[in-house]
């Protein structure tokens, strides 16, 4: 499903070393949850 997928693609990028790069992301509710599904913390 598509929270598993973007789980993974999370765990790639941080496996690539880029846990700390920086994330924009629209304000919107869906947008918003998958930038945090992707960065493993709330994305301000």
């Amino acid at each position: 499903n598509g929270r598993d997928t973007t789980l993974a693609v999370g765990a790639g990028l941080q496996k690539m070393g880029m846990d700390h790069a920086r994330m924009i992301a629209s304000p919107k509710t869906r947008t918003q949850q998958t930038a945090q599904l992707l960065a493993g913390h709330a994305v301000v």
